[in-house]
């Protein structure tokens, strides 16, 4: 099953609301290809139409894509279909529309589901836990970034004025200059949030085993003094910046 761009105009009037408990939406990245795998329960959609069309739209900034899911009397799940818009599917978000087919209602939303997010946030059973996610965010007035910790996985969040947040934040100029400090607050966050014998999070474990891949010269944990805490967060963020030569890709793509 294949995506297509989104290009109808829908009438939102009097729809009702599909409980997200009630949609399972997973993306998966693989050989440089994007996968969208999808399930609605069928009580979600009683009382609608039987010949209304059922559609998932995937979605990120001004990017959409939309998925047939057949109709509310022939509903379809989606196994593992290819996208065409997005070379990966991090930081995007889903919705499920019902939409009406006949004359007089022709293309108003039914129902709707919004704002989906892939089940585990990329943290499926079996795969480690991603890094670090990026996303948009509303909050930032004048600041381009921020670095959101209270998430179950460290964020990045991008000012969503920026027409190209998730590009600007895969761009190499961007990750010269701002990755370094990110990991520099996640090796403090980690210090600070770990005392003792306290077990780390899945993520944080994640993280810590990223940090000894760079040379960090030890876990940060037995660390108890302010003094020694900065002192190893600001190794972790030299190493890494180090291994990935940000300076000499800055200085490259500047004089492209």
């Amino acid at each position: 099953m294949s995506g297509d761009t989104v290009t109808a105009r829908f009438n939102y009037t009097a729809r009702k609301r599909i409980d997200q408990e009630d949609v399972t939406v997973s993306f998966e990245s693989r050989d440089g290809k994007s996968f969208v795998t999808a399930s609605i329960a069928h009580e979600a959609l009683l009382d609608l139409p039987l010949e209304a069309t059922v559609t998932l739209e995937v979605y990120r900034r001004t990017t959409t894509e939309e998925f047939s899911m057949g109709t509310v009397a022939s509903l379809q799940s989606i196994s593992e279909a290819e996208t065409r818009e997005f070379p990966d599917l991090q930081g995007a978000l889903a919705r499920v529309k019902v939409v009406a087919v006949e004359s007089q209602r022709r293309g108003q939303i039914l129902a709707a589901a919004e704002q989906l997010r892939p089940a585990g946030v990329g943290n499926e059973p079996g795969k480690p836990p991603p890094l670090l996610l990026f996303k948009p965010s509303s909050s930032l007035d004048q600041e381009v970034w921020a670095l959101d910790l209270e998430e179950e996985v460290p964020t990045v969040l991008l000012n969503e004025r920026l027409e190209d947040w998730y590009g600007l934040a895969k761009s190499q100029p961007f990750a010269s200059l701002v990755y370094p400090e990110v990991v520099r607050r996640i090796a403090r966050w980690i210090a600070d949030e770990l005392v003792g014998e306290d077990e780390p999070t899945a993520i944080q474990a994640a993280w810590l085993k990223f940090f000894r891949n760079h040379g960090a010269p030890h876990t940060g944990r037995e660390l108890e003094e302010p003094e020694d805490k900065e002192r190893w967060s600001g190794e972790c963020a030299k190493k890494f910046a180090i291994r990935n030569q940000f300076v000499d890709k800055y200085i490259t793509e500047m004089e492209d």
